[in-house]
């Protein structure tokens, strides 16, 4: 076996995303990337499902889905198939689940179409966009519960299963461990980070 350890800080939190990054200039991923299998989320270990569950928060932005942060738990847990994960943050602290519903996608589609060609009807008067209720984010800051979460999603290009392992410990920082084939990479977060700084201690290894 291989093995690399290093120290490196990251400009962002650990991202997973279960699409290639296809955005437009507005950031509103395309119809294309949207049709994409969303992420699985398999609690492999937890001290306490529903208190960890439980401690995550609604992240409220202006344009919120009215629905959407009554029915988290359910969403958590996934008896809401509907929305679907869509990618997922993890810093020294902190958790986010974004996610994003398809069929209110299509909706914000339509009713985009809808308010262009209206502008071009009517050039002199104005016409807002309707709101972004497609997409949500939950998130849980510094969890009292330990927990390791699997994600999995289907790669498009490859045709592989991607897997990512994110652990929580109360007794030190959170890990990442990632898996491709017969390698292995794993990420583990100081106590300390900055302003757009994050350490993390880097283990690279292969069989």
């Amino acid at each position: 076996m291989r093995t690399i350890q290093y120290d490196m800080i990251l400009s962002e939190p650990y991202r997973i995303d279960r699409i290639p990054d296809i955005r437009n200039h507005d950031g509103i991923p395309s119809a294309e990337a949207i049709k994409l299998p969303g992420m699985r989320m398999i609690v492999e270990e937890c001290e306490d499902l529903e208190k960890f569950f439980a401690n995550f928060d609604y992240c409220c932005v202006d344009n919120f889905h009215p629905k959407f942060e009554r029915q988290m738990l359910e969403v958590l847990r996934g008896e809401l198939p509907e929305w679907e994960l869509d990618s997922v943050w993890v810093d020294n602290c902190q958790l986010w689940l974004s996610f994003m519903n398809k069929a209110l996608f299509d909706k914000y589609s339509r009713e985009c179409q809808a308010v262009e060609a209206w502008r071009k009807a009517n050039p002199r008067r104005y016409k807002s966009v309707p709101p972004p209720f497609y997409a949500e984010t939950a998130f849980s800051y510094k969890p009292d519960v330990g927990a390791k979460l699997r994600f999995e999603f289907d790669n498009p290009v490859s045709g592989n299963t991607e897997v990512t392992i994110v652990s929580f410990f109360r007794e030190w920082g959170n890990s990442v461990i990632e898996f491709d084939g017969n390698k292995c990479r794993s990420f583990t977060f100081g106590y300390e980070s900055s302003l757009h700084q994050y350490p993390v201690s880097v283990k690279e290894w292969m069989i």
